[in-house]
């Protein structure tokens, strides 16, 4: 039985005394429970991690070595086994625990607790719990901590960029599980299968597959042939830009550089900004105060040129340069980006006086 308290019903009308393939039909209801079903989630890069499980009451119980007694397989919740889903492999304690769907189960214990995940994921309990079945047992030290929760609990804590940790919270414990990622293999993955069938694709799927290795900085070739793939579907601002920065990736000077004449031609004076800004993320004012030149030299009637070279030479601590071209930029700006402006030239003054 799966999430659900199941109430069944035989029935049998007067002809089924009569007929010799007598059957029994099932009705299933939903009813409340005591301890209330519960699920939480997590993603971690592309990775989502999910926990199933009912929520147990203290209700004025001793939990830990009575209610939950040590040494004895629990079912780390209450009603079914609790489950536990992977999308990619996960890294528990130096393990690895392949993707899929698994029972979690415990063994508490006074010392350090160990955790189960099963590849039976549907028991009632743990009543039928196999350690044939296991997929991965951990080791964890369980945490006394000042809050007390009354309904068990399960959390994500601890969530950075290619980790996190599951944690149980009962009574007065914590129960610590890390998870661990390979944020880079399984995006890369995911991309190859996603690409492999071109059904439906368009310039912007390659483009992003693209821009993924190139500031991941893995497999750039590969990078290199998905900008291109992305080009020949559409020749934009984009798609272009990719391909070169790809190009810088690879040191392929002569390519990056026929490229970027090729973007200038392209690019609107909001292009201009996104470039200047990439530039300007990388600390590599040179290079953004070079694509900022290129805006103005191209876009010498929009407010935006203006400003992208006033905010270059403002991080380059250039300050009456920048004064000067938010003063440009002032002039050609639509009304409701003057205040913004005037804003920038006053910092600019009183920074400088």
């Amino acid at each position: 039985m799966k999430t659900k308290a199941r109430i069944l019903f035989a029935m049998i009308g007067a002809w089924g005394f009569l007929n010799p393939n007598n059957a029994t039909a099932q009705i299933t209801i939903e009813m409340p429970m005591v301890s209330q079903h519960a699920t939480v989630s997590q993603r971690v890069g592309t990775t989502d991690f999910k926990v199933i499980y009912h929520r147990p009451a203290v209700n004025d119980r001793e939990i830990w070595g009575e209610l939950v007694p040590y040494d004895v397989v629990w079912r780390a919740g209450a009603n079914e086994n609790t489950v536990f889903q992977t999308e990619h492999d996960v890294v528990i304690n130096g393990n690895t625990l392949p993707a899929g769907s698994y029972g979690l189960h415990m063994i508490p214990q006074k010392g350090n607790w160990t955790v189960i995940f099963s590849k039976k994921d549907d028991i009632w309990g743990s009543f039928a719990y196999q350690e044939k079945n296991d997929a991965l047992r951990v080791e964890v030290t369980p945490v006394e901590v000042e809050t007390f929760t009354e309904h068990l609990s399960y959390s994500f804590i601890d969530v950075q960029k290619s980790s996190c940790v599951m944690a149980l919270h009962w009574a007065n414990l914590q129960i610590a599980v890390p998870l661990e990622v390979d944020v880079k293999s399984n995006c890369i993955a995911d991309l190859k299968q996603r690409l492999a069938d071109t059904t439906g694709l368009i310039w912007n799927d390659y483009y992003i597959a693209a821009r993924y290795c190139l500031y991941a900085d893995t497999l750039l070739q590969q990078a290199a042939d998905w900008a291109d793939v992305s080009m020949q579907i559409d020749t934009n601002f984009y798609t272009v830009w990719m391909r070169s920065r790809v190009a810088r990736g690879l040191n392929d000077e002569a390519i990056a550089s026929q490229l970027e004449e090729k973007v200038r031609s392209l690019a609107t004076a909001s292009n201009y900004s996104l470039v200047v800004r990439v530039h300007i993320n990388e600390e590599d004012y040179d290079k953004a105060l070079e694509w900022a030149e290129y805006g103005v030299e191209n876009h010498k009637d929009s407010w935006v040129s203006y400003h992208n070279i006033a905010k270059v030479y403002g991080l380059k601590n250039e300050k009456q340069k920048a004064l000067k071209n938010y003063k440009k930029a002032l002039k050609l700006a639509p009304e409701d980006r003057i205040e913004y402006v005037e804003g920038k030239i006053e910092e600019l003054k009183e920074s400088s006086s």
